[in-house]
């Protein structure tokens, strides 16, 4: 189970008492304290719910949020009939030692990322129905019920545009037994694969911090999460981030494709701007990069010497225009 702890950005709400999640008794703060409930449409939530030890936090409405950590130290009770818990693929349910979810009628659901993780007849570590005894945590990635600990506690994880791509980054403020972190992106959010490793800090109550660029980001949505492996191959998923890249102005016409000993690049973009031609791996390693005085010229780019496989060809601009094209590099 990863400790998915609140990035400095999410908010904390937190219990004050038992009570129902509607009333604003129930939070510290009071009303100010209280979190979202929206069960029309997703609400940002960029939070951490808190159920404290020894409280009972009864769900009297449904919830669709969105970035929202579900941390039980007590009892999370959805109360009524039907009742419907949403969280999107940003999310995460931790169940501590001390706490346990527990159900009161029939029909009361949890989804995560579109994965029913919880229902009024499921349970965990425990023979009551509707019972999820912790500790226990599920993750977008892997919506099984995790009880193991895999003791590293992520306290943050981000993914933004830079000059060179994606930037990656995250801490941790302790590790046990912890190998490595694989780096994983999709384009749909469902279906993705490595891009990179890094190794992780093994055995340390200290904060450590890490960073991964993506030099070759698909257009469109790219979403990221991190594969948190130790050293006896047991691993989990973090929380998924995206970042989104609109298709360009940039007009770049990639061949042959497969090629196998060079690939012609034509260019053309508006106002015939100077470019940055770069051909990059699978693993993220640029193995050319050049500076070109104008556009709408043919470059023709030898690949004979690089090992066969996936590579990218991103070109971008001073006007801020990027596209990248894949190609296959297969010798004869």
């Amino acid at each position: 189970m990863i400790s998915v702890l609140a990035a400095v950005s999410q908010t904390i709400y937190q219990t004050a008492t038992s009570g129902n999640y509607s009333v604003d008794a129930t939070w510290v703060g009071g009303a100010a304290g209280k979190p979202p409930a929206i069960a029309t449409s997703p609400t940002p939530c960029d939070c951490k719910i808190v159920v404290n030890p020894g409280h009972v936090l009864i769900v009297d409405q449904d919830l669709s949020l969105t970035n929202a950590v579900l941390l039980i130290k007590g009892q999370f009770t959805p109360s009524g009939s039907p009742r419907t818990i949403i969280l999107d693929g940003t999310s995460a349910i931790d169940v501590r030692s001390t706490g346990l979810i527990t159900s009161d009628a029939a029909s009361q659901t949890i989804t995560l990322d579109g994965d029913e993780v919880w229902n009024s007849t499921f349970s965990f570590q425990s023979g009551t129905p509707g019972t999820v005894q912790g500790p226990a945590s599920v993750l977008t990635g892997n919506t099984e019920w995790q009880s193991a600990a895999l003791p590293v506690k992520l306290t943050s994880f981000t993914a933004s545009r830079d000059a060179k791509g994606v930037s990656l980054s995250w801490k941790t403020s302790a590790e046990e037994n912890s190998s490595y972190f694989d780096i994983e992106r999709s384009t749909d959010g469902k279906n993705f694969w490595s891009i990179g490793t890094v190794n992780a800090g093994g055995n340390t109550s200290t904060e450590q911090s890490y960073s991964f660029s993506d030099a070759a980001p698909a257009d469109g949505e790219n979403y990221y999460r991190l594969k948190i492996v130790d050293i006896d191959a047991k691993s989990e998923y973090s929380p998924i981030r995206s970042v989104g890249f609109s298709a360009t102005a940039l007009n770049v016409v990639v061949g042959p494709n497969p090629a196998t000993s060079f690939v012609n690049v034509k260019v053309s973009a508006p106002g015939n701007e100077p470019y940055r031609l770069r051909l990059i791996n699978r693993s993220g390693q640029v193995v050319f990069d050049q500076k070109y005085a104008a556009a709408s010229s043919r470059v023709q780019v030898t690949v004979s010497n690089y090992a066969d496989g996936t590579y990218f060809v991103e070109v971008s601009n001073n006007a801020g225009l990027r596209q990248v094209n894949k190609v296959m590099v297969v010798r004869r």
